[in-house]
């Protein structure tokens, strides 16, 4: 597997992106998803990219239960974005005191 040459904790150059995934009706199809996120993973890759406003909330959530709950930290790499919706000032999105 070809490593990342920009961020060397990700293996190849591949994301498992959470915007759209299968649905069972209104909700995610956790069954499936966790049979992509297995096939993924068996395959070298480890990037998973979701976000709060991906399908309502309910990525993150499939995230969790499917990647998360099953599989050890140290074998994926998860990327969650906020949207500009919950930042108010400069300073809600880097609280770091200035100097």
């Amino acid at each position: 597997m070809e490593q990342n040459r920009f961020f060397p904790e990700i293996n190849g150059n591949l994301a498992f992106g959470c915007m759209r995934l299968p649905m069972n009706g209104d909700k995610v199809d956790h069954e499936q998803v966790c049979r992509m996120a297995d096939a993924f993973i068996d395959r070298g890759f480890n990037y998973f990219d979701t976000a709060h406003g991906y399908i309502s909330t309910q990525s993150e959530i499939a995230v969790r239960e499917c990647v998360a709950k099953r599989y050890d930290r140290s074998r994926f790499v998860l990327t969650n974005k906020l949207t500009d919706g919950y930042f108010k000032s400069e300073e809600d999105i880097d609280p770091t005191p200035k100097s």
